[in-house]
């Protein structure tokens, strides 16, 4: 859109559609909670058009990070990397380095299910590079989390651990205890993977303690099997009878 085309927009005029696209955002949204994701699209794309008139890039930041949100439910994997572009770009005129990790962490999920293991990687390690110069502490968690699956992915069982480690401090047991459980889940897995059998049974045993402090019964069978492989590698099978789901 050229300057001489936005000028012709009065300030009224510029408010009224302001609160059209934002009316239909709102309905996109809702009809997305519904499960209704066709008519959902067709909303985003109205609110796009009216947005891209008044030139709101702040607006075109949240319902395009919307729209791809609805393309990865959908599995419409192309979409989403086409539209992830757009969301990067806008991000980056808006000076929004939260928005943009984690549109970088999205495109990674998207990736990986693509199987672009290593873009997916390359994906995550730009995020990290925005998240520690901008000192965005919030996110190293999802991020770290997200490395971690990756490198396992990649059968890079010592960067995977590091990555998990790192995750592991920035969820506090007492105010994040699923995800703290989680990444003492997955650095038990690691270890197994590396046979140290040792590390993963000590890590396994407090991912299962912790997890039995939450309702995630369907985690602490995952566990459970974890740590039943170990100990019947270890031949330790005796030690299943001194836990038991809660």
């Amino acid at each position: 859109m050229n300057s001489s085309s936005k000028a012709i927009i009065k300030t009224e005029d510029r408010d009224d559609l302001l609160l059209e696209g934002e009316a239909k955002c709102d309905e996109a949204i809702s009809l997305v909670q519904e499960g209704d994701y066709s008519s959902a699209l067709d909303s985003f794309d109205c609110a796009e058009d009216i947005f891209l008139k008044i030139n709101d890039q702040h607006w075109l930041n949240f319902l395009r990070h919307e729209k791809f949100r609805v393309f990865q439910q959908l599995n419409r994997y192309e979409d989403a990397l086409e539209i992830t572009e757009k969301i990067i770009e806008g991000y980056y005129e808006t000076m929004n380095r939260n928005g943009l990790s984690l549109i970088l962490i999205h495109k990674s999920d998207i990736l990986m299910e693509m199987g672009k293991r290593h873009d997916a990687l390359a994906s995550l390690n730009l995020a990290k590079a925005v998240i520690e110069s901008e000192k965005l502490h919030d996110l190293k968690g999802y991020l770290n989390s997200n490395l971690a699956m990756v490198h396992m992915a990649l059968e890079d069982f010592v960067s995977a651990i590091k990555a998990l480690q790192t995750a592991l401090n920035s969820y506090p047991e007492e105010s994040n205890p699923s995800e703290y459980a989680w990444c003492l889940f997955q650095l038990g897995i690691c270890y197994k993977k590396t046979y140290d059998y040792n590390s993963a049974e000590s890590h396994l045993t407090a991912s299962y303690q912790t997890y039995s402090r939450t309702s995630e019964y369907d985690m602490q069978k995952q566990v459970l099997e974890v740590l039943r492989e170990i100990y019947a590698a270890t031949n330790q099978l005796k030690k299943l009878s001194n836990l038991e789901l809660i």
